[in-house]
């Protein structure tokens, strides 16, 4: 009985391990995925700050 008691507790610690192993796994994945998107807001809105730059450029140009 105890050996299989002890048989348990190492398969559940194994497994408990593997969990966590994942559980982090995820969460690193989450955390590149939000950094991933966030650069991408970036590059929007560094691309949205050009287009307003050219179309001000424009707009002075026509003035001109």
């Amino acid at each position: 009985v105890l050996f299989g008691i002890f048989v348990i507790q190492i398969v559940s610690g194994i497994y408990c391990k593997h969990e966590i192993h994942l559980f982090y796994a995820l969460n690193v994945k989450g955390i590149e995925v939000k950094r991933a998107r966030m650069q991408n807001e970036l590059a929007k809105g560094r691309n949205n700050a050009i287009m307003q730059t050219l179309l001000i450029a424009n707009k002075y140009e026509q003035i001109i």
